[in-house]
């Protein structure tokens, strides 16, 4: 019983002791004393009376109260009502002796059972007579952002390849992609740049540098917001698609809290007459449970997975009698939570032809986007762009129909554009019905617009898709394996159609086999059958030996065997082989790979009738912060500066696992951090030295997007022995008395048979040993360090130090 529950007992306890004396005391006073004991207000009613009882509601015992009968209509004070959670009357209390008192029977399905030779009663009411009962998720407090380090990071991915063609001198030609990011407390300004023709050997080219992408980035966490400058890509709707521009962006940013549910949540609600207790169970997997006092009740933000099912709550009571209650749910990012809003806007210059030589920028524009949740189940957008040749709007509705459940979507666009023999305006629709549930689920999707339809950014000369018609689904049978079903048309710009039908079907065979078996056809400008069938049969826990068959209409076949392996540890090696026939010529190729604390490297070879091939690969990224570089694995994600001063070679976890290790000099950097949560960042004990000592092995980094921050674990160094000291009579050195370090402020306290443990030792230190205001100097000199855990030195001789 909590601290409250005790407060509320005795408090209870007080006030029946404190109304049964009232109650009796007048009884054996004078008449006139009785009188001055009645309230001013309160009449002696003929029938009344006070009694004791002990109490049980629904039930379950609920102590000792004073319940009053009046011309008999059982009445409760009102501190009983609040302690029993039953809902007060609408009704004006009756004040009885300076006491507010409200009628039981005035509540649903209200019993009285008394007891009288054991001076009890059982009070029984329905469900709807207590107070609701809401079960909530608490919400997860919003951790502090860690300060960042300034810090400059370098991103690179190399891909050399080198060809030898009968007949053909050799080629060789070296890519390169790379970024360069800086970040700070300030955001993260970065620039992305592609290295074409590096190195080449056998043809000619021209080395070419060329820009990419630069933007700069700050978050504003707490009204979820983000600003971006520079090279960025305006945010899709349900209708429409996105643009490349340069410019400026501001946007709502739900992922700066992360645990917050943007998308609408159901709730359930039911009763129980008895305290019970709640499982609930989403798509038949336990996910929550609990605890329920007697009447309504209502659970709120259900942990539902992005997709569609079905929710079972099981309320059994303390007789084993169980309530199910099943209703299903459509949980998807597409909808809002009602009230709940997400915006963007844009503004800039469009860019054209990105990733090519002729790369530019173009027309000026400004857009906008705006969706908000109307209600629980509908979730209204808009969406404008504007240019100088182009303007373009739109607008979408999305539904979860619960009762099925499917999402529909629906969606209206308009265009103007102003061709060379004038404006003309267009119009674009979208309807999409879905059901992605976790067995099964299908889509119906089809989209279109007019022949003058032109969104924002579109070349005015390219005519765009006129529609595009989707149907699919998929089974997941149990035993038999999932099925798939899938058919896409699309009728192009200038009119041409195609129809693409594609069927599969994978079963489990044996123990851990797997056959695939698919069919693909297409038809229209373009006409063709392939049947594949691919086969996985697992030879043990790390290697995987597959075998695929593949045919089509025209008589071209294609057969491979392959054999691979994943890393037996986590830095190790992986490697695959291939052979077979391909276009009725064979083939072979080998691979190996290794993705390591600092990088990934990628071997590839391949070899044909006519054609050898070797690509050699290698990804990663340099980082420099605080005056350190290290090189560590190519990312975008923020990263932590671990500082472990004096203790090389110490394992540094992150989500249970060694991410890193500390060099030379103490330090590691560890990439993959989680932006805008905590981290809990934990070093490994078993690395440490036994002489060495920290206040705690753990740190939580709340690190911004792409920062780095840094974690300063403080270690007391040196060695640690076990040091015996005696008096001068001889006799050990008395438990309990301090022993320190001279310039040390860690006191040690000395054990039975005068032996003492310290830690933080210098090679050759004094000690000082207190004990009843005496004190005496002992001089320590360590031995060599031979590799034992533990140093033991002694006995030293204490003076002028006496029991």
């Amino acid at each position: 019983m909590d601290r409250h529950a005790v407060l509320r007992r005795s408090a209870r306890l007080a006030w029946v002791a404190g109304t049964v004396t009232a109650c009796a005391l007048p009884s054996l006073a004078p008449r006139h004393a009785q009188a001055q004991a009645v309230d001013a207000g309160a009449e002696r009613v003929p029938g009344e009376r006070l009694m004791p009882l002990e109490v049980r509601v629904n039930q379950q015992p609920s102590g000792g109260w004073l319940l009053m009968e009046r011309a008999g209509v059982l009445f409760a004070p009102a501190i009983a009502f609040d302690e029993w959670r039953l809902n007060r009357p609408e009704l004006p209390p009756l004040r009885v002796r300076g006491q507010s008192w409200y009628p039981l029977s005035a509540l649903p399905g209200f019993a009285a059972r008394f007891h009288p030779a054991a001076q009890s009663v059982d009070l029984d009411f329905a469900p709807q007579a207590f107070a609701a009962t809401r079960l909530t998720q608490p919400a997860p407090k919003r951790p502090a952002v860690s300060p960042a380090e300034p810090a400059l990071a370098l991103n690179y991915d190399l891909s050399l390849t080198r060809s030898a063609a009968r007949g053909v001198a050799t080629q060789q030609d070296l890519g390169a992609l790379v970024e360069v990011a800086l970040s700070g407390d300030a955001g993260v300004l970065s620039s992305s740049h592609a290295g074409r023709n590096l190195a080449v050997r056998g043809f000619d080219a021209t080395p070419r540098w060329q820009r990419l992408e630069t933007s700069f980035t700050h978050d504003f966490p707490e009204p979820r917001i983000s600003l971006r400058l520079g090279d960025l890509a305006t945010h899709a709707g349900a209708i429409g698609r996105p643009v490349f521009f340069g410019g400026v962006q501001v946007s709502r940013n739900f992922a700066l809290e992360p645990g917050f549910v943007s998308r609408p949540i159901p709730s359930l609600a039911g009763t129980s007459s008895a305290p019970s207790t709640l499982e609930l169970y989403i798509n038949d997997v336990l996910r929550q449970t609990g605890n329920l006092p007697a009447g309504p009740f209502t659970v709120n933000e259900l942990p539902l997975p992005d997709s569609t099912g079905q929710v079972r709550m099981v309320v059994r009571d303390i007789l084993g009698r169980e309530t199910v209650v099943e209703q299903s749910f459509l949980s998807s990012n597409a909808l809002l939570a009602a009230g709940l809003s997400d915006w963007s806007l844009e503004a800039g210059e469009l860019r054209r032809n990105l990733g090519l030589p002729d790369a530019r920028y173009a027309t000026r524009f400004g857009a906008g986007l705006y969706r908000l949740g109307l209600s629980p189940d509908w979730t209204g957008e808009v969406r404008t762009g504007i240019s100088g040749p182009q303007q373009e709007a739109s607008i979408a509705l999305s539904h979860a129909h619960t009762p099925w459940p499917v999402l529909v979507q629906a969606g209206l666009s308009g265009s103007r554009s102003a061709f060379a023999n004038g404006r003309a305006y267009g119009a674009g629709w979208l309807l999409s019905v879905e059901r992605a549930g976790v067995s099964s689920g299908w889509l119906l999707r089809t989209e279109g617009n007019t022949a003058a339809w032109r969104g924002l950014g579109q070349d005015l000369q390219t005519p765009p898709t006129r529609r595009q018609t989707t149907a699919s689904h998929r089974l997941n049978a149990g035993a038999w394996g999932s099925f798939g079903l899938s058919v896409a048309q699309t009728v192009a710009g200038d009119g041409s159609r195609y129809l693409a039908t594609t069927a599969g079907h994978t079963l489990g065979i044996g123990y851990r086999s797997t056959l695939s078996v698919g069919v693909t056809r297409l038809t229209g400008n373009t006409a063709g059958t392939r049947l594949t069938a691919t086969l996985f049969v697992p030879l043990g826990p790390r290697s995987v030996l597959s075998t695929t068959a593949a045919h089509t209409r025209h008589g071209d076949s294609d057969t491979t065997v392959g054999l691979s392996a994943s890393p037996d540890e986590p830095d190790g090696w992986a490697w695959r082989l291939l052979a077979g026939e391909r276009s009725s010529a064979g083939q072979a190729e080998a691979g190996l790979y290794r993705d390591g604390p600092r990088g990934s490297l990628a071997l590839d070879f391949g070899q044909t009738r006519e054609l050898q091939t070797l690509r050699l690969g290698a990804q990663g990224a340099w980082v420099a912060a605080d005056g350190a570089l290290f090189a560590t694995r190519r990312s975008g994600a923020a990263m932590a500066l671990v500082e472990v001063p004096g203790q090389p070679g110490v394992g540094v976890s992150l989500l249970g696992q060694v991410a890193a290790r500390t060099g030379s000099d103490g330090r590691a950097l560890l990439p993959q951090l989680l932006a805008y949560q905590a981290n809990a960042v934990r070093l490994d004990p078993s690395d440490l030295p036994i002489g060495a000592e920290l206040d705690s092995v753990e740190m939580s980094a709340v690190p911004a997007s792409r920062s780095v921050v840094k974690l300063r674990f403080p270690v007391r160094s040196g060695r640690a022995a076990l040091i015996r000291v005696r008096l001068e009579d001889g006799g050990p050195a008395p438990p309990g008395a301090e022993v320190g370090i001279v310039g040390d402020p860690q006191v040690f306290y000395m054990a039975r048979r005068g032996e003492v443990f310290v830690t933080g030792l210098a090679p050759v230190a004094t000690l000082v040993l207190r004990w009843r205001g005496q004190s005496c100097s002992l001089a320590v000199q360590l031995p060599p360090d031979d590799g034992n855990d533990i140093t033991r030195l002694g006995p030293l001789t204490c003076t002028g130090v006496t029991p």
